[in-house]
Parts: C-alpha cells; sequence; structure tokens
C-alpha cells in the first residue's frame, strides 16, 4: 500500500460523503447493517421471529425526522438518483444526525416499495482496486428521505 501512501492503517473519507455536490442533493448517508434477526435473508420468513419485525424499517434521527414532517411509524421514500424505495421510519436517538439505517438481508417482497439495494452503487477506490477487496458501498450511500 506504499503507491497510496497507506504504510498503516488509516482513516479515508467515504467516497460519496466527501462529494459535496452529492451531499448537498443528498443530505443523509445511509447504511445498512446486520441486525440479530436474519443472516443475509435466512431468517426473514420466520413466522417465530415476525412477533418481533415483519419488515424493514429505516432508522433516522428525531432532528432529521422533524425538518422533514416524518413522525415514528410514517411510511417514507428513502431515494438518490439510483433508486428509491419505502419503509416506515423508526425514529430513534440511537442514530446520530444526518445517518439512517436499516437492516440487512429483508427481500423486497419485505419492504414496502423498492429495495434499500436499489440506493447503492459500485464506486471503487484506487486502494480497492490495488488489494482486490472490492465490494458493495453498504456504508457509503447518500440519500434523501421524505414522507410518502
Amino acid at each position: 500500500m506504499v503507491e497510496f501512501d497507506e504504510q498503516v492503517p488509516l482513516h479515508t473519507p467515504a467516497i460519496e460523503y466527501s462529494n459535496p455536490e452529492l451531499a448537498a442533493k443528498y443530505p443523509l448517508m445511509h447504511l445498512t447493517y446486520h441486525d440479530r434477526m436474519n443472516v443475509h435473508t435466512q431468517h426473514c420468513d420466520c413466522p417465530a421471529l415476525h412477533a418481533v419485525q415483519m419488515e424493514q424499517t429505516l432508522q433516522i434521527n428525531p432532528v432529521d425526522a422533524e425538518a422533514r414532517g416524518i413522525a415514528h411509524g410514517d411510511v417514507v421514500r428513502l431515494f438518490n438518483d439510483r433508486g428509491e424505495a419505502k419503509m416506515t421510519a423508526f425514529v430513534t436517538e440511537g442514530i446520530m444526525p444526518g445517518v439512517t439505517a436499516a437492516q440487512a438481508g429483508w427481500t423486497p417482497e419485505h419492504v414496502l416499495g423498492g429495495s434499500h439495494q436499489y440506493l447503492s452503487h459500485l464506486t471503487l477506490s484506487p486502494a480497492e482496486e490495488h488489494y482486490s477487496q472490492t465490494n458493495s458501498a453498504f456504508n457509503d450511500i447518500m440519500i434523501e428521505v421524505e414522507k410518502a
């Protein structure tokens, strides 16, 4: 990694987040995460787990929700130039302002419309190309959210 001036691990800004024009148009960083319910798509149809959760939700901070007229339980549309999805808003202080999150592993039939995967991209940094550790961008997706 010497040619990338990365002889030791260091932080590099996310590709989409560090683009000021894109961040102005889509001010929320969206990420997906593995929760306790699903192993990828493996358990999304497990009836015993439906008592806990039956659909993918969008976690959004109260500050961001209030600015957009969104209340807990509202159906929201999350979107960017690549696609959109509709989910139920889960308004929580458990996520920082400027960031939204949705659980990975839900297939399109468990989302109210579209898919959070439609929002992602495959833009590779030169370093990723070099060490062949490319992957989908699950933590660098810029979006906007509105009440559906």
